[in-house]
């Protein structure tokens, strides 16, 4: 969790400059008039407001497809409130109570699908060509925000395949690990995947972690920096995974 307040620090500090940069190459079906870098934003002196500001109109929400509604919570300003909580789990449950798009996104039956396919598109090497440790965290922080909404109960419930998610989530931790040991960036960058692994395995297999830390890791959705067994814990879960595709 330390890291990711770290890169929370990070976002937070630039949110009034680039947050407004959406992730996705196509303009979004909704756009979130009132943003931290504009005039309006700093005139809402509650958090009430800042909330309330950030809601889509329900009607309008539920004409949006499921691609819409995805990019819309990637683009959120208020997302980044997950990472303010004392789990990454309590994060999007309270995020979920004061954002109506992340409540909708939860509920689509294709949210997996749809969320799966820009997973796959997202290529980790990417980091390294960002010119700057901001631009880096934010980088960092939207994939890992992909594979947190990917390991929520509803979207895997909501998956058939869940050999293709874990071998994808794989791939995608082996091409972290490269960057790790080239030191680009730390082996945090790992966590999210592997809990979405290891949250997979457990829907398979209720009791196929009988270890305390490990279940407790999976429960709020990280892996705690002062748990002596973390990286064992990280490796074992990725072996179990391998073992699942094969």
């Amino acid at each position: 969790m330390k890291k990711y307040i770290i890169i929370s620090i990070l976002c937070i500090s630039i949110l009034t400059i680039v947050f407004s940069q959406a992730i996705f190459a196509k303009k979004n079906a909704w756009k979130y008039s009132i943003r931290p870098d504009t005039s309006e934003w700093k005139m809402l002196d509650t958090m009430e407001k800042i909330i309330n500001t950030q809601q889509i109109p329900e009607d309008t929400l539920k004409a949006m497809t499921t691609q819409e509604v995805f990019e819309a919570w990637m683009d959120l300003p208020g997302r980044l409130e997950v990472l303010a909580f004392n789990s990454i789990q309590e994060g999007i449950d309270e995020t979920a109570k004061r954002y109506n798009v992340l409540r909708e996104l939860l509920q689509r039956k294709d949210a997996g699908e749809i969320i799966l396919s820009y997973y796959g598109s997202i290529n980790p090497e990417d980091v390294a060509t960002k010119e700057n440790d901001l631009d880096k965290g934010k980088f960092i922080t939207d994939m890992a925000f992909v594979e947190i909404i990917l390991s929520q109960t509803q979207i895997i419930n909501s998956m058939k395949d869940k050999k293709k998610i874990v071998n994808t989530t794989l791939e995608k931790i082996n091409e972290k690990e490269k960057l790790t040991n080239k030191g680009i960036v730390d082996d945090f960058w790992e966590d999210t995947g592997v809990i979405l692994i290891g949250r997979i395995l457990m829907e398979d297999n209720k009791t196929l972690y009988s270890d305390d830390e490990i279940k407790k890791s999976l429960k709020n959705g990280e892996f705690s920096p002062d748990n002596a067994n973390r990286k064992k814990h990280i490796n074992q879960i990725i072996e179990d995974g391998k073992r699942f595709v094969n």
